[in-house]
């Protein structure tokens, strides 16, 4: 590049002027704002953060825990109870039509 010599002293002034700029620091008061900001961002929305409370684990792992030993205990009854054997005989005496026409 073909520049003169007054476009070249004001571009080393102008990068030595950058260079000597100090980096700037936040006030407190920034920070905590942030950093508030950024917790009020990652933490559950009021609507679900009831359901990750450990009482509330708890009293829904109890209530898994009861339905199932209620579905094994009516399960167990079920299968206890004797089994209602219809015999052919029983079906067909107590559906068979009676020969008299005027029985009802």
């Amino acid at each position: 590049m073909n520049l003169d010599k007054h476009t070249q002293d004001e571009i080393d002034q102008t990068m030595r002027s950058i260079d000597s700029i100090e980096r700037a620091t936040p006030r407190p008061f920034f920070v905590t704002r942030a950093e508030a900001r950024l917790d009020r961002l990652q933490t559950l929305p009021k609507p679900l953060s009831w359901a990750f409370r450990p009482t509330t684990m708890v009293l829904a792992l109890s209530l898994i825990v009861l339905l199932n030993l209620l579905t094994v205990s009516f399960f167990q009854q079920y299968l206890a109870r004797p089994d209602p054997a219809v015999t052919a005989d029983q079906f067909t005496a107590d559906w068979q039509p009676n020969n008299d026409p005027l029985s009802w």
